[in-house]
């Protein structure tokens, strides 16, 4: 299957709604302490979900659903695989690099990647 053909919207999105994503800012707060991580993302200033894990052993991560899952540490890269998806984070320059690769269609996969400036306080 292909995206081939031509595609209009069927509503239009409110300009508030607009306004809102636009001004929108995730960010993503991360603490190690040896193989110990403690991973909180903030959506809309309001919304925290953290995650802590050690590399190597089983926990329960939250994502849409709680899963289960094990991070492992390979070439300074954060790997975890779930059922659906790879995901991928490493530090690139200042930046903090997200790859999220869709497992379910093993002929078309995609990766996205999220880009997250490093602020130090």
């Amino acid at each position: 299957w292909c995206f081939h053909g031509n595609y209009r919207a069927s509503e239009r999105i409110p300009d508030d709604k607009i306004e809102k994503c636009r001004d929108y800012k995730l960010i993503t707060e991360v603490t190690q302490d040896g193989n110990d991580f403690s991973w909180t993302q903030i959506y809309y200033t309001t919304t925290r979900v953290t995650n802590k894990f050690t590399i190597g052993k089983e926990c329960d991560m939250e994502t849409k659903f709680i899963t289960k899952a094990t991070v492992q540490m390979e070439g300074g890269k954060l790997s975890t695989s779930f059922p659906n998806y790879q995901h991928v984070t490493e530090i690139v320059g200042d930046k903090l690099v997200e790859s999220v690769t869709d497992k379910r269609d093993f002929i078309h996969t995609y990766t996205l990647e999220i880009y997250i400036k490093h602020i130090i306080k």
